[in-house]
């Protein structure tokens, strides 16, 4: 609405009217956009568990074998959370860096 009344030159009159009626959505109640902040929310939550993950591990590997080569960066980077859980399990008893990542 406030994009059309610039394209309308008509901007100051759409703030004028805001003045008069102010406009307030309770998101919460709003059924349609209280979804949308669940699925954000729950999203923005995998996320930050999945980096938390990856960055715990980045450190044992570091911790346990040293600076990590190119090739362990990357393959960190491109790790989905099965993986990453695969490689924290394997860092227990490998080694050697490669063996924690499965490579012989």
């Amino acid at each position: 609405m406030g994009t059309l009344s610039g394209l309308r030159k008509a901007r100051n009159k759409f703030r004028m009217e805001l003045k008069k009626m102010p406009v307030y959505i309770d998101i919460d109640k709003n059924v349609f956009l209280a979804e949308i902040k669940r699925i954000g929310a729950d999203q923005g939550r995998a996320e930050g568990l999945a980096e938390g993950r990856l960055e715990v591990l980045s450190r044992q590997l570091e911790r346990r074998f040293g600076k990590l080569p190119r090739w362990a960066k990357l393959a960190l980077k491109k790790g989905g959370p099965s993986q990453i859980d695969e490689w924290a399990d394997r860092i227990l008893t490998a080694g050697t860096l490669e063996e924690a990542f499965g490579r012989k």
